[in-house]
């Protein structure tokens, strides 16, 4: 999972994200798309960011996927 995060990581290397801890609401919707303009700029890199959040992400458990008790 280290490898993983340090992938995304990379992915983001250059992108300057300090106005998400002390940035206006405003701003920090701004850093949003500029973080996704980061990304689709550098080579196959949406499928690159896709692949590494979807091996991040938790799987969700057979439990979560049933049915629902009413």
């Amino acid at each position: 999972m280290l490898q993983k995060h340090g992938i995304a990581c990379d992915l983001m290397h250059g992108f300057n994200w300090d106005q998400w801890t002390t940035g206006t609401p405003t701003k920090r919707l701004q850093l949003i798309l500029a973080g996704q303009q980061h990304i689709l700029e550098q080579e196959d890199g949406k499928k690159r960011w896709g692949q590494v959040v979807t091996e991040l992400s938790p799987e969700p458990s057979a439990k979560a996927s049933g049915p629902r008790s009413r």
